[in-house]
Parts: C-alpha cells; sequence; structure tokens
C-alpha cells in the first residue's frame, strides 16, 4: 500500500470536504467504495500512519481526540492561526 499517496488523498478531503470543528474519523475522508476496497490490515496500517502524522504536527490544523464508542480514532479540524 502506497501511504504517501493515501496521505495526498486524505489531504486533500480535509481542506476540501472537512468543516472546521467538526469531528471526523479517516474513514470520512474517502469515499466509501476506496475504503471498503481496501483489506482490513491496509486500513487499520494507514489509519497508525495517519494518527502518527497526526501527533507529529505533519497534518496541519488537524488534531487527536479520545477514541469514540467504537474505538476508532477521532480528529477535528481546527482554524489555522494567521501569523
Amino acid at each position: 500500500m502506497d501511504y504517501e499517496k493515501w496521505m495526498a488523498i486524505a489531504l486533500n478531503s480535509i481542506e476540501s470536504n472537512v468543516a472546521e470543528d467538526n469531528p471526523f474519523e479517516v474513514k470520512d475522508l474517502f469515499e466509501g467504495h476506496q475504503w471498503k476496497a481496501l483489506k482490513r490490515g491496509n486500513r487499520i496500517g494507514f489509519g497508525r500512519y495517519f494518527a502518527n502524522e497526526v501527533k507529529e504536527g505533519r497534518v496541519p490544523g488537524v488534531i487527536g481526540l479520545e477514541r469514540g464508542k467504537d474505538n476508532h480514532s477521532r480528529y477535528i479540524k481546527q482554524q489555522l492561526k494567521e501569523r
């Protein structure tokens, strides 16, 4: 699986489709058929990769939240502060 390719799609989706202050999961960043077409192990692997990118600050304006009741990682897009 090409994580860099999937990360580019995710970043584009965050920028254009995710509203600020609206919690989301990684699967929300992809069209349903794209995400469901991945094998379970690839979905889990990319989820971990995405979580690490957020923790390292490489996903601008996105922070991690507590896990949901379904144990899925959740994130929120915050307004970027102007310098």
